[in-house]
């Protein structure tokens, strides 16, 4: 049996510039309450390594790359905060962009889900 798919990712990463760099943003979608964050991170990799280990494993995540030029990407993402470059950064970051899952939310959370992610009630 297959594990739930509890965040689906975007990877997009900037063509070469002249100088030869490459440059690299994640929007991480929490899949129970649609919740998005996103960044600049230091390589697609580091983003990918982060998310599977926040989930557990590599079958709790779906994800997708795509490039773009130069310049739409500096003028789409030029603005984006940095998420990180170490998995528990990025980690991190990403649930502060998320905030918690809403109590109205709770009920389509997995005993997995309520491991990982923050929700209102956790605490009480």
């Amino acid at each position: 049996m297959t594990e739930r798919i509890m965040v689906v990712l975007e990877i997009v990463n900037s063509k070469t510039d002249i100088n030869g760099n490459r440059y690299f943003v994640m929007i991480a979608t929490r899949v129970c309450d649609r919740a998005t964050a996103f960044g600049r991170v230091a390589h697609g990799s580091n983003a990918r390594g982060a998310i599977c280990q926040l989930v557990g494993n590599w079958d709790g995540f779906i994800y997708s790359e795509r490039e773009m030029p130069i310049r739409e990407f500096n003028n789409r993402t030029g603005h984006w905060g940095y998420m990180g470059c170490g998995h528990d950064e990025i980690i991190s970051n990403l649930h502060k962009g998320w905030g918690p899952v809403l109590a109205s939310d709770v009920h389509n959370m997995t005993e997995r889900e309520k491991e990982i992610f923050d929700y209102a009630g956790k605490d009480s």
